[in-house]
């Protein structure tokens, strides 16, 4: 029940992406936008992800796996509702898309430490494995909601109907005890004696040159060197050249990076 909990929540929390995909066609002659807008649409999903991956991790240990994962069900649900009733432009359908994209990246770190908390070690392979699925399931119901739902009564009903499956899944995500941790700190402040740490001074590998990063560097200049030099040459976008350079300042600062 926890693995089959952090699949479909994981589904849950990341069906607005394929959705537009899927439905890309009817959101683009309903909308009146272009394909540009859709892979827009899609990028601000995985962009707030990444921008709020840290502080959902941090939300995640406070409030605790079930409750974040109930929470981020809830959240992706509301999201992919107001979509489809309230998205009849689009600035309004990125803005829910990306309110759904801080739903997914709650659910990531939740759904990863419900099963580490609720599943023993020699099953954890296995039931990570099982709650990954849930992102190409979330692709699988997406491509359903096509022929089922989108060429028969409208992309925003799939959206709609989407959020409620989500707002249910929410409903269905069983509490996990407290980890392990807890308890064996709780008793080492009882007063008895505490498990032995491992030696943090102690290394695997002794470093003596700088061979390895510096092969990395010279790799990375030279690829994205070679991007940059090549997009000045073949006059990429010619109508728009700020679109050239701001890719080229961007592969600049991979380098740096």
């Amino acid at each position: 029940m926890l693995v089959t909990a952090s699949l479909l929540v994981t589904a849950a929390a990341n069906l607005a992406p394929p959705l537009v995909s899927a439905l890309a066609v009817q959101i683009q002659d309903d909308l009146a936008i272009g394909e540009a807008e859709v892979g827009m649409t899609v990028s601000v999903f995985f962009c707030v992800g990444v921008a709020t991956s840290a502080l959902a991790g941090r939300t995640v240990e406070r409030i605790g796996p079930s409750a974040s994962l109930r929470l981020a069900a809830a959240m992706g649900g509301a999201m992919l509702v107001a979509a489809g009733a309230f998205a009849r432009c689009w600035p309004l359908l990125v803005f829910f898309v990306a309110a759904a994209g801080l739903a997914n990246a709650l659910a990531q770190p939740a759904a990863n430490l419900y099963v580490a908390r609720g599943v023993s070690n020699r099953r954890q392979g296995l039931a990570l494995g099982i709650q990954k699925s849930g992102i190409p399931t979330g692709s699988l119901l997406a491509g359903l909601a096509v022929p089922t739902i989108g060429l028969t009564i409208g992309w925003s009903w799939a959206f709609a109907l989407g959020g409620l499956l989500a707002f249910a899944v929410s409903l269905a995500v069983p509490a996990v005890e407290a980890p392990p941790a807890a308890t064996a700190h709780a008793t080492t402040r009882a007063g008895s004696p505490a498990r032995p740490r491992p030696d943090a001074t102690l290394a695997l590998v002794e470093e003596t040159g700088y061979a390895f990063p510096s092969s990395h560097t010279v790799v990375a200049t030279a690829f994205y060197g070679a991007l940059i030099y090549l997009l000045g040459q073949w006059d990429a976008f010619p109508n728009r050249p700020w679109t050239r350079r701001a890719i080229q300042s961007a592969l600049a600062l991979l380098i740096l990076a």
